[in-house]
């Protein structure tokens, strides 16, 4: 693996990749390398995959991540930076 985290066959990072891996294949979890994901990623997975909120890196997620997740799960809201 190359030193930006990227995958070079698919072009995304590997956080990239296991997020949306998960949304579809969520018994996958137990293999994640939770620290590749970013908070664009983080915010794509919990949107659709909110049971994995215990293992979220909230300092992660900037504004638009924030913005997003909120949007689609207020319940998140709790966990926000002030």
């Amino acid at each position: 693996m190359n030193d930006d985290n990227e995958n070079p066959v698919y072009g995304e990072t590997e956080g990239e990749a296991w997020s949306e891996l998960l949304v579809e294949k969520p018994e996958f979890a137990d293999r994640c390398p939770w620290e590749t994901l970013d908070g664009g990623d983080w915010s794509k997975l919990l949107r659709a995959r909110p049971q994995f909120s215990d293992k979220c890196d909230w300092e992660k997620l900037d504004g638009k991540d924030w913005s997003l997740l909120l949007k689609k799960r207020p319940q998140f809201a709790r966990f926000k930076p002030e």
